[in-house]
């Protein structure tokens, strides 16, 4: 079980970082 660990695709940073930069535009935008 190495899901959490992903070889392959965005890694958890990359998406923790998108999400955080869409609810910061979201916030300054709406």
């Amino acid at each position: 079980m190495k899901s959490m660990l992903p070889e392959r695709g965005p890694s958890t940073q990359q998406i923790l970082a998108v999400v955080t930069l869409l609810r910061w535009a979201g916030s300054c935008c709406w």
